[in-house]
């Protein structure tokens, strides 16, 4: 009896162990960090985000809106970009980097606007990303983070 039950056991934790990579059919995604939640003119914000891939399914676009919680008409805005070529492959991990720079139209970075009243802007940033088989991933939040004047 001893040795069925514990033939039964090892064969459980076999197809648990293995059936639980935390890889999911559509990518995931996860906010590893934000570089500042207050930015003044001329600052650099930063988000780093984490992405899996099951499938390996060449990641294609990435999606971030901005949400202005003081002047939505003015500033906020979805904006895409095409995520580079590169060789995927199955269990796909790997971390992007997004910068822009508040407030300066010729930076490094793409700019940022700011409210065309005097008032200072809080806004928060959704991210999510879809794959090339059409896979849409989940969608993270960013912290709010302020605009100063």
């Amino acid at each position: 009896m001893n040795a069925k039950i514990l033939i039964v056991f090892l064969i459980t934790l076999i197809v648990v162990a293995c059936s639980k990579t935390g890889f999911s059919n559509n990518p995931q995604l996860s906010l590893q960090n934000v570089s500042s939640t207050s930015l003044h003119q001329g600052d650099v914000l930063t988000f780093n985000i984490q992405f899996t891939d099951k499938n390996g399914t060449a990641l294609d676009t990435m999606w971030i809106q901005r949400v202005s919680k003081i002047c939505p008409a003015d500033v906020s805005s979805i904006i895409y970009y095409p995520i580079p070529a590169f060789t995927a492959t199955s269990y796909l991990k790997g971390t992007f980097s997004v910068s822009y720079i508040y407030n300066v139209v010729n930076g490094p970075y793409p700019f940022i606007g700011t409210c065309s009243t005097p008032k200072n802007d809080t806004s928060y940033f959704k991210v999510w990303i879809n794959d090339a088989a059409g896979h849409k991933s989940d969608t993270i939040t960013s912290p709010n983070i302020a605009f100063l004047k």
